[in-house]
């Protein structure tokens, strides 16, 4: 059995219909945030005893022995660190394969409650956050959900100004990525979900474009997934991945044929933003001294060039309905970060 897919809907120039297409997805979300809609039945399952004794001292005594203080994390995660580092599945496909096969989302658990945590005013997480850095330095289970669950807690230690534990925790996640064999698109062409294979995708190129960033950050001269052949196929946009709509995915050689009429999701133009990293900034970190003045320049034209090539409806970074595109909104920040003129218009 294979996925079906969606007709695809990148490209759409009317302002209206990719409005449509986000109200869906957002009515989604309000309607798996709201008390009618299933979360993940913690309570039927092993999780509740190993997580809901562990919730951290700020929440009464009531509270922690109800999967509600469950629930409250598990939806501030989704609120506030999803929508920018979007490779778990979404809330609502999560929530079901939890109540299905709980023993094997057990550290993504854990890491939902303590990222979730940091989102909690007055809420003292030490012990959420101590279970999760024991599950994620410990052994673990070879599987995507751990990839997925040990990139966001090197996001998490990032922020938290762990870069020990951020290091250790992404080369982790990618050594396991590649075992499993993300990168190649029978990975996610396996998966009868297309939600699923969509999530797949989006977790490895999520290692690339972060593997990138910490490799500009700490000056490390290289990064590996640069370097390997990936045919796995790009993300498709947020709100159809959301919506559960999921357009016929697009290689990196349909990309690469790109011409004026041609648009793609904002994760395409992302990956394509840090392939130029890869091949025309990293270099300059290893010059030794200062690098050519032709070398800077050339860096510089690339990513002008990038953001001058995208189509204007989404250099407006703003919806119809007033949602930010965050994910090209993180690229375009770190375009202007890796030198671009601020003459050049967004």
């Amino acid at each position: 059995m294979k996925c079906v897919y969606a007709k695809s809907r990148r490209g759409i120039r009317d302002p209206n219909k990719r409005k449509k297409i986000k109200e869906k997805a957002m009515k989604a979300g309000r309607d798996e945030a709201s008390d009618n809609t299933p979360s993940p039945n913690i309570a039927g399952s092993d999780i509740p005893a190993h997580t809901i004794q562990r919730l951290p001292g700020g929440w009464t005594h009531r509270e922690s022995q109800n999967p509600r203080a469950v629930k409250d994390l598990f939806d501030l995660y989704y609120v506030n660190f999803h929508p920018t580092h979007s490779w778990l599945p979404p809330k609502n496909t999560l929530s079901r394969l939890i109540e299905k096969i709980p023993d094997d989302f057990k550290f993504t658990m854990a890491m939902i409650l303590y990222v979730g945590s940091m989102y909690a005013d007055g809420v003292d997480n030490t012990s959420l956050r101590q279970e999760a850095y024991e599950m994620a330095s410990g052994e673990l289970p070879e599987t995507v959900w751990s990839v997925q669950a040990l990139l966001s807690m090197c996001i998490a230690a990032f922020g938290e100004q762990h870069d020990n534990y951020c290091g250790l925790w992404f080369d982790r996640a990618r050594d396991l990525a590649l075992r499993l064999g993300l990168q190649h698109k029978s990975f996610a062409d396996a998966e009868e979900d297309p939600v699923l294979a969509e999530s797949y995708r989006r977790t490895y190129w999520a290692l690339y474009t972060q593997g990138s960033l910490r490799t500009v950050r700490e000056h490390l001269g290289h990064w590996q997934l640069y370097q390997t052949e990936a045919t796995t196929e790009l993300p498709c946009e947020e709100w159809e991945y959301e919506s559960g709509d999921i357009p016929i995915p697009v290689t990196l050689e349909d990309y690469d044929k790109k011409g004026p009429s041609r648009e793609y999701s904002s994760w395409a133009y992302f990956v394509d933003l840090t392939r130029i990293c890869g091949q025309h900034v990293v270099p300059l970190l290893n010059v030794g001294q200062v690098a050519s003045s032709e070398a800077m320049d050339n860096a510089n034209l690339r990513v002008e060039s990038w953001i001058l090539q995208m189509p204007p409806w989404k250099k407006e970074l703003m919806d119809p309905d007033g949602g930010v595109d965050v994910i090209l909104y993180h690229a375009l920040g770190i375009a202007y970060g890796f030198g671009c003129s601020s003459t050049t218009k967004v």
